[in-house]
């Protein structure tokens, strides 16, 4: 079915007209004339993407992923100012004799993170950009309360470096590669059922080698969600985050690359014992 829709009164700089593709044929479009955009998708492969996204001009899509990585890199920022000074600082000690404001940030992130996600609130300025600070500032708490109780300073450090390491030769595997991460949900969702299989295995049976192979399969799955993610930045894949969700965007990479930091920080410190 070939059909084509014209907007030339509305936004449009931002679109010229909607062309059929392989991915959309058997969808059904619907105009929303009230805002002159149209509805979401339904189907499948509907992830927070406009029908018309994927004619999106390549300079909006790029201005898209750098007011991303902007907005990562000052969460990013901000939770290693926290490290900084519960590791070399008397803030380690206090927050570990205060640990209910850990478990307290903990709720508070897991809150923000369904509003953000669950409740729409991902788009509505300046709600959006609230919740990602009230998420970004717990979470910073809780990452923070876990590096102090690591016993030396350098366990950290090295640990920041491999993950920056492993997180920017991910990105650019996502960036190159003509694989598409974007549609392995269902391997993905069951690598996590797997993983917390193992996590439970741990739970009733815990030693040294179950608690090696939790920390390297979180690393390796929030790996591959990382690529995902990465890929529906971008933009060029099955599944891509629309222009209005740059907070989602954010918010899920910042989580990918913070689990990876601290699997990671546990097998090191692990592996110093």
């Amino acid at each position: 079915m070939s059909v084509n829709y014209k907007q030339k009164a509305l936004r449009d700089h931002h679109y010229s007209s909607v062309k059929p593709t392989p991915e959309n044929e058997g969808f059904n479009a619907f105009q929303d004339h009230s805002s002159g955009r149209p509805q979401i998708e339904s189907g499948p492969q509907a992830f927070h993407v406009y029908k018309d996204d994927q004619d999106m001009s390549e300079e909006i899509r790029q201005g898209f992923i750098s007011k991303v990585y902007g907005i990562i890199s000052i969460q990013i920022l901000i939770t290693g100012v926290f490290v900084f000074m519960a590791v070399l600082t008397e803030l380690g000690p206090w927050l570990l004799r205060n640990a209910w404001l850990a478990g307290l940030c903990l709720v508070g992130a897991l809150v923000t993170e369904i509003m953000i996600i669950c409740c729409k609130y991902g788009r509505k300025v300046p709600d959006n950009y609230i919740c990602l600070f009230i998420f970004t500032f717990c979470e910073s708490i809780v990452v923070a309360t876990i590096c102090a109780e690591v016993d030396e300073p350098f366990i950290v450090l090295i640990s920041a470096f491999m993950t920056m390491v492993l997180v920017l030769t991910l990105t650019a595997y996502a960036w190159y590669t003509k694989n598409d991460f974007t549609v392995c949900g269902s391997i993905i969702w069951v690598l996590l059922s797997s993983f917390i299989t193992l996590i439970i295995l741990m739970l009733i049976f815990p030693s040294d080698t179950m608690y090696i192979l939790y920390c390297a399969g979180g690393t390796i799955i929030f790996s591959f969600i990382l690529i995902a993610d990465t890929q529906m930045l971008k933009g060029d894949k099955s599944n891509r985050f629309s222009e209005d969700d740059y907070i989602l965007a954010a918010l899920m990479i910042y989580i990918d690359i913070i689990t990876i930091f601290l699997k990671i920080l546990e097998m090191v410190s692990k592996a110093r014992r």
